[in-house]
């Protein structure tokens, strides 16, 4: 059976967060997490509903709040229907539910939070910061809400203090957010109010150098970036834009200066354990003549991919427009400022999670999903769930995930991918479950648009308005180019 490896979301797991105040919590309004040693909530009840939802049980929670809703209005309940449909990516059904839950109970803090998610997502980030103001004034206990309000606190001080009470409320019942919380508090202490990842070099257009990413001496499966940490040697990065920040390999540490900020856990797809790692600061990163200051590098214990030191997020760039030409090996990165955008671009919307890009696409005319834009992903894939019927006619192969192996997936194909209504079509995709990458995410991912396709086209990352554009062309040239290149 054939071994593929595939690269999806790492990322360093380092929010940028905060903290609580005492106050008192809106009824109906606290978030509730599952506790192992206490009582179970009632059955049809918010937290109930909300313990289904936060172990991946989408449907049970559903048919659980529905039943509940049918014999009488409850702003808990309404909220937690929000959520339900926020996971399903269902924005305009969650935003009903959850001001219909505000009719109810003006203070519901959660609704008013869910509401500030939305708005985020689709990269409103004014009224999300008003949303999530006003739900921590309404509950600074509910450390969902003190983290999304953490976002828009850039006063070092409040935010010390904010993370310190996360540290505190989650440590009962949520070990790993309040281990979390205190590392990254831990790491803003030692930062002592420099603000990590400046650009240390003019606010200037900058044309980096990509060379192909060949696995185990295959043939091309991604972008290579190189990069100086502390004025080392040249580490060669997979871009990877399905991941955040800089991961590498302890190998290519060495004597690399480094300084450990704090203890870490990295995640990745494959075995369901997170590897040990450690969260360090480099004084500088630098691209050539790109160069970012204080930047936090995540350095894992184990071998994240033969033929790379690591991988680099998209955010990396993110002060920027970023574009991607893989054919010409060209990584371009355009300061952003006031001139008019190129109409020749076809621009399209994403949703934002966690500086990760989503964009709707469909496939062969079926309904639209969310993929998630990765070009550190070998080969585009398609959940299971969405093509149930085409994975057990393709050809079996064995994927090999960051922390080993991910399990069975199928070729299938081709399939045309319709993003923007501009027919991206890919030879052989994959099929596999990708339910553990949607559980990781928050929302449900039907696919992944990876390096097999992206690869073959250029296209532009806008992290600021949330766009993915893409040359002006025709479909049809489009296609053409995806099956000759």
């Amino acid at each position: 059976m054939p071994r593929f490896r595939i690269l999806i979301p790492l990322g360093i797991v380092l929010l940028m967060a905060l903290a609580t105040v005492p106050g008192r919590a809106a009824e109906g309004s606290e978030g509730v997490t599952a506790n192992p040693n206490g009582p179970l909530p009632a059955a049809g009840s918010a937290a109930g509903a909300r313990q289904l939802l936060s172990a991946g049980q989408t449907d049970q929670a559903e048919r659980m709040v529905r039943a509940a809703l049918a014999g009488k209005a409850d702003d808990g309940l309404l909220t937690v229907a929000g959520e339900i449909q926020f996971r399903r990516a269902n924005f305009d059904e969650a935003a009903h539910a959850y001001r219909a839950a505000i009719a109810l109970n003006p203070d519901n803090a959660r609704a008013w939070w869910g509401l500030g998610r939305i708005e985020q997502a689709h990269f409103r980030r004014v009224s999300a910061r008003d949303f999530f103001a006003r739900a921590f004034f309404l509950n600074h206990r509910d450390t969902d809400i003190v983290l999304s309000y953490a976002d828009f606190v850039s006063e070092p001080a409040s935010q010390s203090v904010l993370l310190d009470n996360v540290a505190r409320l989650a440590s009962f019942d949520r070990p790993e957010r309040s281990a979390d919380a205190a590392a990254r508090l831990q790491i803003q202490q030692r930062l002592q109010g420099r603000r990590p990842w400046r650009l240390a070099s003019p606010y200037v257009a900058y044309r980096l150098a990509l060379s192909g990413f060949r696995p185990n001496g295959s043939g091309v499966a991604g972008m290579l970036v190189a990069a100086r940490i502390n004025g080392g040697r040249p580490l060669r990065l997979l871009l990877d834009t399905g991941a955040r920040g800089i991961v590498i390999d302890s190998g290519a540490a060495r004597r690399l200066d480094l300084e450990t900020m704090a203890a870490s856990r990295l995640g990745g797809f494959g075995d369901a354990r997170r590897g040990e790692s450690r969260v360090a600061l480099a004084r500088s990163v630098t691209f050539g003549g790109l160069a970012l200051a204080d930047c936090l590098v995540e350095v894992a214990g184990q071998s994240l991919t033969a033929g790379a030191d690591g991988v680099i997020g998209a955010d990396v760039f993110e002060s920027f427009r970023i574009g991607v030409d893989g054919r010409a090996g060209i990584l371009q990165l355009t300061p952003y400022d006031d001139s008019p955008r190129d109409a020749s671009q076809v621009s399209v919307p994403a949703i934002g999670i966690g500086k990760l890009l989503l964009v709707k696409v469909r496939v062969q005319g079926g309904s639209p999903g969310l993929f998630l834009v990765d070009t550190g992903a070998a080969f585009t894939t398609v959940s299971r769930q969405y093509l149930p019927t085409a994975g057990e006619a393709g050809r079996l192969v064995q994927m090999q995930g960051a922390q080993g192996a991910i399990g069975s997936a199928f070729r299938t194909g081709p399939l045309a991918f319709e993003v923007g209504g501009l027919a991206l079509v890919d030879a052989a995709p994959l099929v596999m479950d990708l339910r553990p990458v949607s559980e990781a995410q928050g929302i449900e991912i039907t696919g992944i648009l990876g390096y097999s396709t992206l690869g073959k086209s250029r296209f532009t990352i806008d992290l600021r308005n949330g766009l993915l554009e893409f040359p002006g062309m025709a479909a049809r040239e489009m296609v053409t180019r995806t099956f000759t290149k």
